[in-house]
């Protein structure tokens, strides 16, 4: 049963705050009226609440500030914002800050970690396509048990050469989980916190880039059929040597990553297997919270994620991308099973209809898990 959503409660949980920590609230803006949506201006409205809330419970806060949106997820996002009618650098903004809650429509998480880089005081919420009624699912979870559940499947993750992925559509993958690391979205990021001082909201996953075949000596072994519906439309991946290498079905999806990957075959690159464990998350199309629900793979961008493809793999950083595809029990296509072959060469089923299998802490230290 989901808690109340509270703010206060929520900054205590995920930032441990002590008090006194000054705030600024980011929000990305359409080029044009054309652009916008109900659910984006609705988003904008929310951050005005936010940074009032914010006030009223004593902490300084800092103007807001905007820049214009991206339109790609994960792509460069500018270096100004405009901040009370004043252009600003955007490190300048960040720096003044200690705490940035950025709400936008496309996510900025990997260029932010490339700002905290420069702001080691910093910490960040990275909110992309963040929604009002969130404060009655996934933001208004059990935020220690999410915790709990991301680190159980990070140590799998971690202790894995490979996943065995198949979906309910009869199709499967293999991704080569060798020599990455793997990460929890565990939605923790107190001061002084050692690890990457971003988090999601709303939070609750384990992800790792899977290998991408950058060593000569050894190929990745990644490769199988990933489905996807959207719609009408149905088609399917296939992979080889972690790179998407044909596309087969009919309608606007095909033709739509068929464009893409012409365009730029940077994006053919399989960037991240990720298993979400936020189990108050609901599958309605939005990402940032699908994603929480159950698994997911994106492709495109990986290198704010621990892989190799970073802008300088694309054509132009008007094609740099990172754009997940979730397969939660409520998406189009549900996971089935997910198997795990771990270092030691056991195999741990991880998922079975559906259902992720946790395994308790003498388990994972029977399977000699790091």
């Amino acid at each position: 049963m989901n808690r109340k959503f509270d703010l206060q409660q929520l900054l205590k949980d995920v930032f441990a705050v002590e008090g006194g920590e000054r705030f600024v609230i980011v929000t990305d803006a359409p080029y044009s009226m054309a652009d916008d949506t109900e659910a984006w201006q609705d988003r904008r409205d929310w951050a005005v609440e936010w940074r009032l809330d914010l006030e009223t419970l004593g902490f300084p806060v800092l103007p807001m500030a905007q820049y214009r949106a991206t339109g790609a997820h994960n792509a460069e996002i500018p270096e100004a914002v405009d901040q009370l009618g004043v252009e600003r650098e955007l490190t300048t903004v960040l720096g003044e800050a200690d705490i940035a809650l950025v709400m936008t429509e496309y996510s900025a998480t990997a260029p932010l970690l490339r700002h905290l880089r420069a702001i080691p005081h910093l910490r960040v919420a990275s909110m992309p396509g963040v929604e009002r009624r969130m404060a009655e699912t996934a933001l208004a979870a059990d935020y220690r048990q999410i915790r709990e559940n991301a680190n159980i499947l990070k140590r799998l993750l971690q202790g894995s050469e490979g996943a065995r992925v198949r979906f309910e559509s009869g199709h499967e993958v293999y991704f080569d989980l060798r020599f990455r690391q793997a990460m929890a979205d565990d939605g923790y990021c107190p001061p002084g916190h050692p690890g990457v001082r971003l988090v999601n909201l709303p939070f609750g996953e384990a992800f790792q880039a899977p290998y991408e075949g950058e060593n000569d000596d050894f190929m990745s072994a990644t490769i199988g059929v990933i489905p996807m519906i959207k719609g009408d439309d149905r088609l399917q991946m296939f992979v080889e040597e972690n790179r998407i290498t044909d596309i087969q079905g009919n309608g606007p999806l095909v033709d739509r990553f068929h464009r893409l990957f012409d365009e730029d075959p940077a994006l053919r690159n399989i960037a991240e297997v990720g298993f979400g464990c936020n189990d108050s998350a609901v599958v309605t199309g939005n990402v940032l919270e699908d994603e929480k629900a159950g698994f997911h793979w994106a492709f495109g961008r990986s290198d704010h994620i621990g892989g190799v493809f970073g802008p300088d793999r694309f054509v132009s950083e008007k094609t740099v991308m990172h754009e997940d595809v979730v397969y939660a029990a409520d998406s189009p296509i549900p996971t089935q099973r997910i198997e795990l072959t771990l270092e030691s060469g056991d195999t741990y089923r991880l998922m079975d209809e559906r259902r992720y299998l946790y395994p308790s802490t003498q388990t994972m230290d029977e399977l000699g898990l790091p």
